[in-house]
């Protein structure tokens, strides 16, 4: 039953989300580690794959790790852009934040994970980092 329950409740909510980046695959090289919702991925090469209704699967690119996580469509106002990984950095941990396709005016915004809240909550210096993302 609970997991019934869990699968219809997922399904909803997916069926809700509005289409960030009209699915798009990208790829880019990230300088430190960093964490994709609850997952710790280590710095390297990476391939994110960003689907219709908002779920994104972040790979390491040699196997070295995954994440998959339901991200919210967002927009900047400018279209003639790079493709971007933005990160929030507090303290010394990277928290991947918002992702922008080459050439796009659509994004997508990842929500705020426990181990995120809990490290703004100590953390004495908070600053953003981008990473150029590109095609695949």
């Amino acid at each position: 039953m609970r997991r019934f329950v869990f699968t219809a409740a997922l399904s909803a909510a997916l069926a809700c989300l509005s289409l960030p980046l009209r699915a798009a695959n990208l790829s880019a090289k990230v300088p430190f580690d960093f964490y994709v919702d609850k997952t710790a991925l280590p710095a390297g090469e990476y391939n994110l794959e960003i689907g219709q209704r908002g779920l994104m699967v972040v790979r390491n690119a040699l196997g070295k790790g995954a994440a998959i996580t339901i991200t919210l469509a967002a927009e900047r106002a400018d279209s003639n852009t790079q493709g971007l990984l933005v990160f929030h950095k507090i303290g010394d941990e990277y928290f991947l934040n918002q992702v922008w396709a080459p050439h796009s005016s659509e994004g997508c915004e990842l929500r705020q994970s426990r181990r995120e809240k809990e490290a703004y909550a100590r953390a004495s210096r908070t600053t953003v980092a981008s990473v150029p993302a590109r095609h695949e």
